[in-house]
């Protein structure tokens, strides 16, 4: 039987992800875990963030693997998304990468980007 690794999904920076943290522990937000394949699902993320990116002349790659994973699809999409869209809005110039590696049993996305980051006041 295959095994699928859990995501643990990690950040350089913090963003609105401690509201997405409230709703989960207030029970607001209810996870829906499945098993999907991780690089059509990164690869259809960055489709729809790539134009943002080439407005502003910032080249966005993936580096990703051929892991298969067990989380819930929409929650995952939300956090990546809202680290995309902030290293876009704080990056101007140069570019952003999206790094996937295993770490025993867990998976860790890691956003990479060569902006100014968010402001400590934010």
């Amino acid at each position: 039987m295959a095994q699928f690794a859990p995501i643990l999904v990690l950040a350089t920076y913090r963003t609105n992800q401690d509201a997405l943290a409230a709703k989960l522990d207030a029970g607001g937000v209810v996870p829906v875990p499945r098993i999907f394949h991780l690089p059509p699902f990164l690869g259809e993320l960055k489709e729809t963030i790539t134009p943002l990116a080439e407005e502003k002349g910032i080249e966005l790659r993936l580096v990703s693997r051929n892991i298969w994973v067990h989380t819930d699809p929409a929650l995952l999409k939300s956090i990546v998304q809202n680290f995309l869209s902030n290293a876009i809005r704080y990056t101007d110039s140069g570019g952003i990468v999206v790094g996937v590696r295993r770490l025993g049993t867990h998976v860790r996305i890691d956003v990479f980007d060569t902006g100014s980051g968010i402001p400590s006041h934010q």
